[in-house]
């Protein structure tokens, strides 16, 4: 199935001269310098944007509603929220976090949704920890991650 392109760019590493590798993209024709890496490649921004793009829009066409998304897909929509690079929810909501934590996920209209057991209060000495489940939708297009709401952690829900 062709792969479908988005229009939202990822936010770009503010400043990209501490981030070369003084190496250049290593794409078909390219000749602007390599930031990182992708896939095991060295690539420059533009081309870095592009790949991870299609590779999204790919898993993400490749989910089939009624079932859980693929491995990748799991892990590029923690990249997603790593690369917006803020705090959401009430405790530091990270990659792997969702990629091996998160449970009950639904394929939406240009996202999906998904829940995660959250552990308030555990790495402080100051209140006990508190098991709370919380429910978030994200959009693929819009890079966008919302809290839905939460309630308390049930006996049965993944921990």
């Amino acid at each position: 199935a062709p792969r479908q392109k988005t229009a939202s760019v990822l936010r770009q590493p503010d400043n990209l001269e501490n981030h070369m590798l003084h190496d250049h993209c290593t794409q078909s024709g390219c000749k602007n310098p390599a930031v990182q890496r992708y896939d095991g490649k060295l690539i420059c921004p533009p081309h870095y944007f592009s790949a991870f793009q299609e590779d999204v829009s790919g898993e993400y066409a490749a989910w089939e509603p009624g079932t859980g998304p693929s491995h990748r897909l799991r892990y590029l929509v923690g990249r997603v929220l790593e690369e917006l690079g803020t705090t959401l929810g009430t405790s530091f909501l990270s990659q792997a976090r969702i990629r091996d934590r998160a449970f009950g996920w639904v394929k939406i209209e240009d996202g999906g949704k998904f829940s995660i057991t959250r552990h308030h209060g555990a790495w402080s000495e100051r209140r006990p920890m508190e098991r709370v489940v919380e429910n978030w939708r994200f959009n693929l297009e819009s890079r966008e991650f919302a809290l839905l709401g939460s309630r308390g952690w049930q006996v049965g829900d993944p921990d």
